[in-house]
């Protein structure tokens, strides 16, 4: 995955975390079979999503942002 596409994906990911509900984050992390963690870790951008995991992400929130 390329910077610019990695960076766009998680700024993604940060929108969809300041408006997610209690507990929200960790529903997420579970339904992409990753902890809590490292999820939290991808939002902060300690660290970036592998790229199976990064496609994961892009489904979710291409379904998060066609229900928006």
């Amino acid at each position: 995955m390329k910077i610019q596409e990695a960076d766009k994906l998680l700024g993604e990911l940060r929108a969809w975390a300041e408006q997610a509900a209690y507990g929200e984050q960790k529903k997420l992390a579970d339904s992409l079979g990753v902890p809590p963690q490292r999820l939290n870790h991808w939002i902060t951008g300690r660290r970036l999503p592998t790229l199976n995991d990064g496609l994961k992400l892009q489904a979710f929130l291409k379904t998060w942002k066609a229900k928006r």
